[in-house]
């Protein structure tokens, strides 16, 4: 039979784009988010497609899972040099996933049954973000979005009940738009505004391993995720100036490129009760640790090209220098009885942006972040998933050094 996932989470508060380094959202299971977002380490449900191909081998039977996260911003702005203070605008994100695993072959000793496949739609990226008209930081940036939709149909084989190797192939739909204030004043002293609109679209892989050492007791994973070129053609480029300058900056179309970063994880479980017989981890105790390492030296800048001049140029760009960084994660799950499951987490998040090109677009700093979860079970076909997750970023001062633009 079928088991079907019914998962919701609940006041998820921290800002969309700072979820992790970057601009990656951390929020694709809400088992996983309720300890911490661990989950390559630990075949929950369906979502383990994503987390660890490797690993979604374990899940014996069809699985059904889907979960929406509202995120809920917060990000406050001060600039010593000038006393000015600013909060960003209340946008409430809505990052979600839908996954679906099953084994080819249901049948004892059949080749196909150590076999599964699985399909696994989410968003692990993205950046959300708006600020009042009149901030000081507007020839920066006052409006950025950025979606990404991953689509990953995925194999897995089973090997002697202990081992777990996976591939999906990653196809990633992506959407982009900017607004900045441009310093350009009509009679009525308006400012003039840019908008950068355009889609674009790219293809990785996603790899996994899963072992058991020690059956019903240790666990590793380790998977990874590789980079996605995603190509921005024929974006739209519109301005708003006054009608003197106005043959200056045309409508026109843009180009770009965006590269989503690769991502390894190493993760290791240690099961402190199981059931006698029950493979279905979902219904153990453990504790879990995981290392992500994300690869943002892929983002050295962000660079628009113009198909005509716009204001004597032909291209727009900002240095970006991201660095690799790291995540360290720490979860647990105590198994209470079949009716309900707790768990609590917690994760320390490096930030990718040096202290010469954090931008308002991107506010990034190191993380903390602390999570609890539970899983009721109203029958033993349906699972109903909450998670609360807390992430407060850690306060810092910067000067982007192209823009000289300091702020804390």
């Amino acid at each position: 039979m079928k088991q079907v996932y019914l998962c919701l989470m609940f006041f998820v508060f921290c800002p969309i784009d700072v979820v992790a380094g970057g601009f990656q959202v951390t929020l694709q299971g809400q088992k996983q988010t309720g300890m911490g977002h661990i989950g390559v380490a630990t075949p929950l449900d369906a979502s383990a497609s994503f987390f660890n191909p490797g690993a979604m081998a374990f899940l014996k039977s069809p699985k059904i899972n889907f979960g929406i996260s509202p995120v809920f911003a917060n990000i406050n702005f001060q600039q010593a040099s000038t006393g000015s203070s600013s909060s960003n605008e209340p946008i409430v994100g809505t990052p979600f996933g839908f996954y679906y695993a099953m084994p080819i072959s249901r049948k004892e000793h059949s080749f196909w049954s150590q076999f599964s496949f699985g399909l696994a739609i989410n968003t692990p990226f993205g950046s959300s973000v708006a600020y009042p008209d009149e901030w000081v930081g507007r020839f920066l940036a006052q409006k950025v979005s950025l979606t990404t939709l991953l689509i990953q149909p995925t194999i897995s084989i089973n090997v002697q009940d202990r081992l777990g190797v996976g591939v999906g192939l990653s196809y990633g739909l992506g959407n982009f738009s900017i607004q900045r204030a441009v310093p350009l004043y009509d009679n009525s002293g308006t400012e003039g505004k840019l908008n950068l609109q355009g889609t674009g679209r790219g293809a990785g892989l996603n790899i996994g391993v899963y072992v058991e050492p020690i059956a019903e007791k240790l666990a590793f994973g380790i998977g990874y995720r590789t980079t996605i070129g995603v190509p921005l053609e024929n974006g739209d480029a519109t301005f708003e100036v006054p009608e003197a300058v106005a043959s200056l900056f045309p409508a026109t179309t843009f180009s770009s490129f965006v590269t989503l970063p690769d991502v390894m994880s190493f993760g290791l479980t240690y099961y402190t009760k199981t059931q006698a017989g029950n493979i279905d981890k979902s219904k153990a105790s453990f504790v879990s640790m995981e290392i992500n390492r994300v690869g943002w030296s892929v983002y050295e800048e962000l660079r628009f090209s113009f198909a005509e001049p716009v204001g004597g140029a032909t291209s727009l760009a900002s240095a970006r220098r991201y660095e690799d960084n790291y995540t360290f994660r720490l979860g647990y799950q105590h198994f209470m009885n079949e009716k309900m499951t707790l768990r609590t987490g917690a994760s320390y998040d490096l930030s990718a942006a040096p202290d010469c090109c954090v931008t308002p677009e991107t506010p990034d700093a190191n993380k903390l972040g602390f999570s609890v979860g539970a899983t009721i079970r109203p029958t033993d076909k349906i699972d109903i998933d909450a998670s609360f997750l807390w992430v407060e970023t850690i306060e810092r001062t910067t000067v982007n050094t192209e823009a000289d633009f300091e702020a804390t």
